[in-house]
């Protein structure tokens, strides 16, 4: 019974080193990825933020194009 648990442990051991460069990997890409999607999150508040000014100058546009759009409809 002991020499079959050294002998799972041992495997497990050798499971372990054998897959430490994937564990180091994965954690690496995890990093990077939750450091590129705050980045993205950045750029989607900045994004989001431009398309607000945006529609306000878009509707400034066109309350100004009304207004002379009346006028001329007036002379008309």
């Amino acid at each position: 019974m002991v020499k079959h648990i050294r002998s799972l442990d041992s495997d497990m051991q050798t499971l372990v080193y054998e897959n430490y460069n994937k564990f180091i990997s994965a954690t690496d890409t995890i990093r990077k990825m939750k450091n590129d999607f705050k980045k993205m999150e950045d750029e989607m508040d900045c994004l989001a933020t431009n398309m607000a000014a945006i529609t306000e100058f878009s509707a400034r546009i066109s309350n100004t194009l009304q207004d002379q759009h009346q006028q001329i409809t007036k002379l008309s």
